[in-house]
């Protein structure tokens, strides 16, 4: 008996362990079950393999992919699917998902764009709940950063946004004012130059600032004194920050100008990388060929030949070669003038 006893309990034992590793084996995370659940060769048949699936069960999906790869490409079809039945959608299920801080913040920053959709484009229609999470110092920042592009087409919105330009939270202010300049031009024009005059040179709306000073003075370039000063404060930044960020954000503001003051910086600091000074040079090349064709100095034409050994565009290479001997110029390639620096050039000008 007592022999029979412990063969049952070392059978036991051994059943354990066999069941209990065949067990762990067969468990699957969630989230490769889903990864197996579809054939992944594109969006649609991903999406073709969901027309029977409910929507919330679609987002519960979403919640678990995202959780687990912290990528939106990894669920984009899940989202493109959503987004095709957008209609048949309410509105409150959205408020409800989006509200809630438990969920994942890509969750909730996805759902925010698929709601665009809704009524033709129109959006939602009560957005209120999204206000409520832009004035919530304590929400998470990405969410009310992707809020404010939401709020962009409510009218209703604007003071809201004008008064995220002054949160202390530097990056939702840096997107309020980057909103603000594509609702309300004049409106980001007045708060650019505050910030400026301010100083707030450690902060990243000081950033969204100078830019958009930069492409203003591009859209009116008869600002003669104004453009200067704004040249000595790009270049005061450039050659006092100790942040790159601040550095590259002046460097490209002067590059922007569309003025050859501000060229000449760029292409005679010698700290600045010959990929950024190319990329100057390309977009201003219309400036190089307007200081050739207004009486230029032989410094003129010097400056203009050192650019184009930097960055050679055909036009301003041709209008060279009729001022200078041929063998002043060397080039390993000359480059077809880029079309869309020409319409950016005479924006202001026409």
């Amino acid at each position: 008996m007592r022999k029979f006893k412990t063969m049952l309990q070392v059978f036991i034992v051994i059943c354990i362990l066999v069941f209990g590793i065949m067990g762990v084996s067969a468990i699957k995370s969630p989230y490769n079950r889903i990864v197996e659940k579809y054939n992944w060769e594109d969006v649609e048949s991903v999406a073709n393999q969901m027309k029977d699936i409910r929507y919330w069960e679609i987002a519960d999906e979403i919640k678990i992919v995202l959780k687990h790869t912290k990528d939106l490409d990894s669920a984009m079809a899940h989202a493109y699917v959503l987004q095709t039945r957008i209609n048949d959608i309410p509105e409150d299920w959205f408020e409800k998902e989006i509200s809630n801080a438990d969920n994942e913040e890509l969750y909730r920053c996805l759902l925010m764009e698929l709601s665009s959709y809704k009524n033709n484009k129109k959006g939602l229609t009560n957005v209120e709940f999204l206000k409520g999470i832009l004035k919530n110092d304590r929400e998470n920042s990405i969410v009310r950063q992707n809020a404010l592009f939401v709020l962009m087409n409510d009218e209703e919105s604007l003071d809201i946004i004008v008064n995220c330009v002054n949160d202390t939270d530097d990056m939702l202010a840096f997107q309020a004012l980057k909103v603000l300049n594509m609702i309300d031009k004049s409106k980001a024009l007045e708060i650019s130059d505050q910030i400026i005059r301010q100083k707030r040179l450690d902060s990243e709306v000081y950033r969204m600032a100078i830019k958009i000073k930069s492409y203003e003075y591009q859209e009116s370039p008869y600002k003669a004194e104004e453009i200067n000063n704004f040249i000595k404060q790009c270049i005061y930044l450039y050659e006092t920050s100790e942040d790159l960020g601040m550095k590259e954000t002046a460097i490209f503001a002067l590059c922007d100008l569309q003025n050859i003051d501000a060229v000449k910086f760029v292409v005679n600091e010698s700290s600045i990388d010959h990929y950024i000074k190319a990329g100057c040079v390309n977009q201003n090349y219309l400036v190089i060929k307007e200081m050739l064709l207004n009486n230029p100095t032989k410094e003129n034409i010097d400056f203009a030949i050192q650019c184009e050994q930097i960055y050679a565009v055909d036009e301003v290479v041709d209008l060279l070669n009729t001022m200078v001997e041929k063998d002043q110029l060397i080039f390993d390639e000359i480059n077809k003038a880029n079309p869309a620096w020409e319409e950016q050039y005479y924006a202001g000008r026409r």
